[in-house]
């Protein structure tokens, strides 16, 4: 039988290697912090911290979901660049190969990346640690953090959590801050709750230029940072496809004529589809967007004029869709991208 042997065990936190447990019997090895209760996977709130999935492009200049995957731009009135980077070979953090970057040109009051976290009660009342890599140049009076309850449609009033700041330095560093939840007891929560992580410029209403340099984005129940938890590319894709799925460019270039989805023509300008989402359902039935795109039932083309119903099921969903005629009833169809800036997107964020 063999035996498990520590090179060292000591009552008081250093970083010289071994285990160490201090005081209150949080545990670290090599001066790594462990979880002390709940799961060992699933710790991390947040989607997408790794900063690798980006269906809608990879930069962008607008306001809203517009590049990386479930991370909100708020302008607020200033004027942003928000993109995906990658690290130099050999130069990664934290064995991390991509980082967002938001170039902040004209900044306001609020001007952030923000994450709404589906569902208020996925973060529980007591103490949260939010931690992350960042570098950059900090907005005025500090990059801050922050944090709100939405309990949905016509729920309880926001609970807003207040704000903490670092300050930001040409070199990467790892910040970590804890927050106290208040509890939901009493609230009223509906359809579309959600708890917000933003992360920017804050309540002061300063204008100058600032950039962000973030990765490794990590919420989890708790007093300690722990080490960022790593997903793969296909999990974290997964996830992100609950609330959005992308099919052409930006996320490829297209190629004339590349079809997607099956179905059936049920008159003559009208077809019923169905289309894959991943592996799980969508967070609500989409709504679809789409552009450069036709309905192809192997004798025609047919621009697209609208969508009927649109029901997300387990792994797909399935749409009608309108045209104005030219269809043949009872003919296979499929979706056709008819330019190499065709897309066809289903979004379900919150």
């Amino acid at each position: 039988m063999s035996t498990l042997k520590c090179n060292a065990f000591r009552n008081t936190a250093s970083n010289d290697g071994g285990i160490d447990i201090d005081a209150s019997g949080h545990v670290q090895i090599d001066g790594q912090q462990l979880p002390t209760s709940g799961a060992l996977f699933a710790r991390n709130k947040i989607i997408n911290g790794s900063m690798e999935v980006a269906q809608r492009g990879t930069s962008s200049t607008s306001n809203g979901y517009v590049s990386l995957d479930r991370w909100f731009v708020n302008q607020s009135g200033g004027s942003t660049t928000f993109s995906q980077e990658t690290f130099a070979a050999g130069s990664e953090i934290g064995s991390l190969k991509n980082y967002a970057k938001l170039d902040v040109t004209t900044s306001s009051d609020f001007t952030h990346i923000r994450q709404l976290i589906e569902d208020v009660r996925t973060v529980p009342a007591g103490t949260v640690t939010v931690s992350f890599y960042a570098k950059g140049t900090s907005p005025t009076g500090g990059l801050a953090v922050s944090m709100a309850q939405n309990f949905g449609d016509s729920g309880s009033s926001d609970v807003d959590i207040a704000q903490q700041t670092v300050t930001l330095t040409s070199s990467w560093q790892r910040f970590d801050l804890q927050f106290t939840i208040p509890s939901i007891s009493g609230k009223t929560i509906n359809a579309n709750s959600f708890f917000q992580v933003a992360i920017g410029q804050g309540t002061n209403t300063g204008t100058t230029a600032f950039e962000l340099n973030i990765t490794g984005v990590q919420l989890e129940v708790g007093e300690k940072a722990t080490p960022f938890e790593h997903r793969s590319y296909g999990d974290e894709l997964a996830r992100c496809q609950r609330y959005y799925c992308h099919y052409g460019s930006p996320f490829t270039t297209v190629t004339v004529g590349l079809r997607v989805g099956q179905g059936f023509v049920t008159s003559a300008t009208q077809a019923h589809m169905i289309l894959p989402t991943g592996k799980g359902k969508m967070r609500a039935n989409p709504t679809p967007d789409s552009n450069d795109v036709v309905i192809n039932d192997a004798a025609t083309n047919e621009t697209l004029t609208g969508f009927g119903d649109v029901t997300a099921y387990n792994g797909h969903v399935q749409l009608q869709i309108n045209t104005q005629s030219g269809l043949t009833e009872g003919r296979g169809c499929n979706i056709r991208f008819s330019s190499t800036s065709g897309r066809f997107s289903l979004n379900a964020e919150l």
